[in-house]
């Protein structure tokens, strides 16, 4: 078991186009990458280290501008899934260690759809985490006004307090938004609440109005032959719920879990139901 906490384990760095991508790389054996999303950066899948490194190579990245890379950036275009889909491409490449198993939360989850739709030869499993694929929810009645809801009640409040300087209230919009729970950022400790004011860049590029996410349809999921494990929260906002239920439908080879006793942070309000998920699933699809 590797016990080395957070503080004391070296990250590594790897190069794309210039610009370095910082991971976390520890344990041995099948490689299982983990894909931050929003307002956060490798440090989130602390609940998933020591548990899967006993078996496996545990990579955990933190994704262009997030914490500790470099956050220096005027176009908002690069905070794209399509841009982030691309260095994940990239970073699987420069890693050479074969197909992985790779999971994916919320934005990084929407970027690692991108990246097996693009290059399913990099991948042997895929595990989705309430990626924000709300294009698949258009004229589904259930739906109607759940995306007008949220872009009137957190991404234009958010966007206004950009504006005023106070990114504070920005980040606490935007986490009571996802989290179903206006109160979430108030009542988070002092270090998760460093975590996600260490990570607004892509945050402010997406509540400025810049058009981030994809349009996808079923039909794009059609040549998606890699195994996909989909996980949503038992508490998790409505959206969140149903574009999960979508993407189930779309996707053939899939199959999809609820985690109890969890919104839409999955892996760290329940960690050990969490890894004993994807665990499970990994396990069923080995490396050849």
């Amino acid at each position: 078991m590797n016990t080395l906490k957070k503080s004391e384990r070296e990250l590594k760095t790897l190069e794309l186009d210039g610009y370095k991508i910082s991971y976390l790389d520890i344990g041995e054996g099948e490689p299982v990458v983990f894909v931050h999303g929003t307002i956060s950066d490798y440090s989130v899948w602390e609940a998933q280290m020591d548990t899967f490194s006993e078996n496996y190579r545990v990579i955990a990245l933190s994704r262009r501008y997030a914490y500790p890379n470099d956050q220096t950036n005027s176009n908002s275009k690069d905070y794209s899934v399509k841009a982030h889909a691309k260095d994940l491409v990239g970073f699987l490449q420069k890693l050479n260690a074969g197909p992985v198993h790779l999971v994916g939360h919320s934005f990084g989850g929407f970027t690692s759809i991108i990246s097996a739709l693009e290059r399913p030869d990099l991948i042997k499993s895929l595990t989705l985490l309430e990626p924000p694929a709300t294009s698949l929810l258009e004229n589904l009645p259930e739906a109607e006004g759940l995306m007008a809801e949220f872009i009137n009640n957190v991404v234009i409040p958010a966007s206004k307090a950009f504006n005023e300087n106070n990114d504070e209230a920005a980040t606490a919009l935007f986490v009571g938004g996802v989290m179903g729970d206006s109160l979430y950022f108030d009542k988070a400790p002092q270090n998760e609440k460093g975590m996600w004011l260490a990570n607004i860049p892509e945050l402010k590029a997406y509540a400025s109005g810049a058009d981030l996410l994809p349009l996808l349809n079923c039909q794009d999921f059609e040549k998606l032959k890699v195994p996909v494990l989909l996980i949503k929260g038992e508490l998790s906002p409505k959206i969140f719920r149903l574009a999960s239920d979508q993407l189930h439908k779309c996707i053939q080879n899939s199959t999809l879990e609820e985690l109890p006793n969890a919104s839409h942070g999955l892996q760290h309000q329940n960690p050990e139901g969490f890894n004993k998920i994807v665990l499970e699933f990994i396990e069923k699809h080995p490396m050849d």
